[in-house]
């Protein structure tokens, strides 16, 4: 079976083969005649070349077995959008998911919703290319629906619903971009430009509340500018409640204008500039008269008004200064004072209150030392002059001459210690001066000076003594004893001492 189809194949080009190739087969024995050769010797020849061309045509492909040719597939016929492919008729046929009518009838429903609310919203007018794509999804999918190809038509209200949200989501932006149309038109005075702006974007987003201010304002801006221009007038006259009303008032029909923000701005830090200056020129004049605290109450209302402000900070400082100074100075004269009245006590604790205003100023150290140790001596002298008696004691005696050694090198000692040095020093002379005193008794009764030891009994004796208070005891058997206190004085002796005991007892008898 295979032979002759082989064969057929090498044979068909054979006899197709080109006329140029068979007008040379056919040119060929003409050629060798007319070149002159035997008859006979051409005819075999010819018939020879003939025998062989047979042999080449007809029994060569039998001999030789040679492969068929790769035969092309035959071309695809090009589609036609006008005749379904054969995939599209079955597809036609195949059954729709349950539900998926119902399915699309709702996605349908909610998908007009939303193109109803968008059509409402003027989006023919800001994008018309992305309706007419959604309309054209629309169709399609209304096309398959009443087809009965109902998840082709799901496919097509999906791909409408996503182009429409992406149409919906360009709104805020849209909306934006009028709100600042309609601020560049205030700004440059165009207030019909501007109204028409707001309200586009009312028409768009109908709560915008900047929306609608700004159609408000764009309405009023005539007025506005108005009042703004009154308002400057009076403030370049000076009449600053004027201005300030007309400002307000243009800010009632227009929060947002500047100008009146800025020359109400203007007016209460030119109040805030008068009050600021008022209050410190009553600070510094009470600051000239040393009225501190009314001084630092100024400053500090002032710096209130201007937290920033130099001038109330330095004031500040300076009374403060001026204040502790004042205090200082206050503290020393109450010291010096008290060293003139030799209240020594009072001069320490004056300069221990100008050393707490500040601990290192000199004088005040110096003077606190000074009086404790003037406050010690005054201490001293004091005690020796209400102790007399003790001044008979020898070793008190040394300390008293030491105290006033120390008391006489004082400079310049005032009245209070002049008049105890005297005192302290006739106290001492006189208890080392001997004043003679006589005692008297019965010769019975048995006496001793206490603190001088015992006198025995005796009827008159005479002893030195120094000046003090002294006391007699005297004793007897059978009698109760006898007790006598007496005062020896340097400016003379005494009258004579009686002691002896008279009253004799029940039970001596």
């Amino acid at each position: 079976m295979t032979e002759p189809l082989v064969r057929d194949a090498y044979a068909a080009p054979s006899m197709q083969e080109p006329p140029a190739r068979a007008e040379r087969a056919r040119r060929a024995p003409s050629a060798l005649l007319s070149q002159g050769l035997p008859s006979r010797l051409g005819l075999g020849l010819l018939l020879g070349l003939g025998v062989l061309a047979a042999l080449v045509i007809f029994a060569l492909p039998s001999w030789v077995r040679v492969p068929a040719p790769d035969v092309a597939p035959p071309p695809q016929a090009e589609s036609r959008p006008d005749i379904p492919s054969t995939k599209a008729r079955e597809s036609r046929l195949l059954p729709e998911p349950e539900g998926a009518r119902e399915a699309a009838q709702e996605m349908l429903a909610a998908l007009m919703d939303e193109l109803d609310a968008l059509r409402a919203r003027g989006v023919a007018d800001w994008d018309t290319a992305g309706l007419v794509e959604i309309e054209t999804l629309l169709a399609k999918g209304e096309e398959a629906y009443r087809a009965q190809r109902y998840s082709a038509a799901q496919r097509e209200y999906a791909a409408a619903r996503q182009r429409l949200e992406e149409v919906a989501s360009r709104l805020p932006a849209i909306i934006e971009d009028l709100l600042d149309e309609g601020e560049r038109a205030l700004r440059s005075g165009e207030a019909g430009a501007a109204e028409q702006a707001f309200t586009r974007a009312l028409s768009l987003a109908p709560d915008n509340a900047a929306a609608r201010l700004g159609q408000q304002r764009a309405r009023n801006r005539d007025r506005v500018v108005a009042l703004l221009g009154e308002a400057q007038g009076y403030e370049r006259m000076g009449e600053s409640r004027q201005a300030e009303r007309a400002w307000r008032s243009a800010l009632e029909l227009d929060p947002q204008a500047s100008e009146a923000s800025q020359g109400l701005a203007r007016l209460a830090q030119a109040r805030i500039g008068q009050a600021f200056a008022e209050r410190m020129s009553e600070g510094y004049a009470a600051l000239q008269k040393g009225d501190f605290q009314r001084a630092r109450n100024a400053f500090e209302a002032a710096a209130k008004l201007r937290p920033d402000a130099p001038e109330a900070a330095n004031a500040l400082a300076q009374t403060a200064a001026r204040a502790t100074a004042a205090r200082l100075e206050a503290a020393l004269a109450a010291a010096a004072r008290a060293a003139r009245a030799e209240d020594w006590t009072g001069t320490e604790q004056r300069y221990r209150d100008a050393l707490s205003i500040d601990a290192t100023l000199p004088s005040a150290q110096e003077g606190a030392t000074a009086a404790r140790q003037r406050a010690a001596l005054d201490r001293r002298l004091e005690t020796g002059l209400r102790e007399p008696a003790r001044l008979t004691d020898p070793g008190v005696q040394r300390e008293v001459e030491a105290m006033l050694r120390e008391a006489r090198a004082v400079r310049a000692p005032g009245p209070r210690l002049q008049r105890q040095i005297t005192a302290l020093q006739t106290a001492l002379t006189a208890a080392r001066t001997r004043v003679p005193v006589t005692l008297r008794s019965d010769g019975a009764t048995e006496v001793v000076l206490v603190g001088n030891g015992t006198l025995g009994q005796f009827t008159r004796r005479e002893i030195p003594l120094p000046p003090g208070r002294y006391t007699a005891l005297g004793s007897r058997p059978g009698y109760r004893d006898a007790r006598v206190v007496f005062t020896v004085e340097a400016t003379g002796s005494p009258p004579p001492i009686e002691i002896q005991c008279l009253e004799a007892l029940p039970f001596g008898r």
